[in-house]
Formats: C-alpha cells, sequence, structure tokens
C-alpha cells in the first residue's frame, strides 16, 4: 500500500520537473526599435576626428510653431557605440522614459565642420514577439532627407549619406 501512494507523488513531481524552463532574458527592444545610424569613419567620404567631434543632435516636434526642440551637442568619437555610430531611441540621443516617446519627434543629425545635414522625419515602427523570449522590428520606416527607407530587421548600422 505504501509504494502505490509514492508513484503517484513521483509522477507529479517528474511532471512538474519536465514543465519548467529556464525563464528567458527579456530582449532589449529600445535597442531591437531604435534606429541604428553612423556617420562614414573609413574610406573616401569618412569623417575626420575633428568633424566627429562636432556632431550635434536636434529632436523637434514637427509642425510645431513657434518650432519646439531640443539640441544635444556630442563628441562623435566617444560615442557608446563607438565613433560615428548611434542608436535613436528613448534613451539617446534624448531620454524619454515617459510619453511622448522618441518616434513622435523628427531628428536632425549635424556636423558643422563637416558641412553633414541628415534629417529623420515620420518614424513609424512595427515589431512583435516570436515567441516567449524573441522579438522581431518587422518595419522601421522613416524619411531621410526626402528618401523613405525601411530598416526593420536588420542589425547592421546604416551609413547616413555624406
Amino acid at each position: 500500500m505504501y509504494i502505490t501512494r509514492i508513484y503517484p507523488i513521483l509522477f507529479v513531481v517528474a511532471i512538474g520537473l519536465a514543465s519548467c524552463e529556464k525563464p528567458c532574458d527579456e530582449p532589449d527592444i529600445g535597442r531591437l526599435n531604435g534606429l541604428k545610424l553612423k556617420v562614414p569613419t573609413k574610406g573616401e567620404d569618412a569623417f575626420t576626428e575633428e568633424e566627429l567631434a562636432d556632431l550635434m543632435f536636434v529632436r523637434y516636434v514637427p509642425f510645431s510653431d513657434p518650432l519646439i526642440g531640443d539640441t544635444l551637442f556630442v563628441n562623435g568619437n566617444n560615442l557608446v557605440e563607438g565613433p560615428g555610430k548611434f542608436i535613436i531611441n528613448d534613451e539617446f540621443p534624448f531620454t524619454n522614459q515617459t510619453a511622448p516617446y522618441f518616434v513622435t519627434y523628427n531628428y536632425i543629425v549635424e556636423g558643422f565642420t563637416a558641412a553633414f545635414f541628415a534629417e529623420i522625419e515620420n518614424i513609424t515602427l512595427r515589431g512583435e514577439y516570436t515567441g516567449d523570449c524573441d522579438y522581431i522590428n518587422m518595419e522601421k520606416r522613416f524619411v531621410l532627407n526626402g528618401d523613405s527607407l525601411d530598416l526593420g530587421g536588420q542589425e547592421d548600422f546604416f551609413v547616413l549619406p555624406r
């Protein structure tokens, strides 16, 4: 009689152990949805250290009158992602911990020494979880200097044309 009581308990324990899965790390959705951009740092169109040093970011509210915006001067040699590399999201170049989020704004990346200007407008995102722990950004559309781009699903940094 003692053995018949132990087998159901062992069975329940075995089922419980088999169904336990290792918890996963939450994907960094801010990074996955962010616009991964860089200015050229190698080749014929490469920015010099001096040109990288005077990079400026501007974010502004589209169609605001008067224009509502923020400005941030950065040393492009010392960006977290590497020289000339950055990700526009809710953490950079401006922090957005609550609404409105980064997609609400338009952005300008400008370098005076390099005579460089890039305007990023109309950001739209679409992504989804593809399992318990995986997320894919399927659409990352924006307008760059008048040209429409979609970097959805891409992991590489997009080179801003000089």
